[in-house]
């Protein structure tokens, strides 16, 4: 390995630019088990990992909308009212799973995982108000040296 391949390397392992990750969801219902692929690109050199996992969660998000707040207070106490939007979040479930193990990846391959995962029967469904929405989110990450490579999260619906 020469010396901008050691570079290279290392920069991977910091930023997770090793492989791109990305992950798909099949219709999910509450309480039955339902299909997740994890597909995974393989940059320029191999890839040692110690195994695949999946991060699930369901968040609650809520918009006040027009709340009155002071702003720009003066030296006089004088302060105007302005409108401004609260936003606030909730985690209402989550949970990790693992799908695969250890395994060395090589170089400039792509990799397809599958697994199946079941949500809560109980858990809040998907949903969009005015003010209010559950949404489910679904993250894949390789477990590797480092910065773990991985799909950001990914919004899916659930019924």
């Amino acid at each position: 390995m020469g010396f901008w391949d050691k570079v290279k390397a290392v920069k991977n392992m910091v930023t997770g630019g090793a492989a791109t990750v990305y992950v798909e969801v099949q219709e999910a219902k509450l309480g039955e088990p339902f299909k997740v692929v994890v597909k995974a690109n393989v940059k320029d050199q191999d890839l040692s990992i110690n195994g695949v996992y999946l991060k699930v969660r369901g968040m609650e998000k809520v918009t006040v909308p027009n709340v009155r707040v002071p702003a720009d207070v003066d030296f006089d106490g004088d302060f105007e009212i302005v409108g401004t939007d609260l936003h606030r979040s909730a985690v209402t479930n989550e949970f990790e799973q693992n799908i695969n193990g250890p395994q060395e990846l090589e170089a400039n391959q792509e990799y397809v995982w599958e697994a199946e995962i079941t949500l809560p029967q109980g858990a809040l469904p998907s949903y969009r108000g005015f003010n209010a929405a559950h949404e489910w989110e679904i993250f894949a990450g390789l477990d590797a040296r480092g910065n773990d490579p991985d799909s950001d999260w990914v919004d899916f619906v659930a019924y």
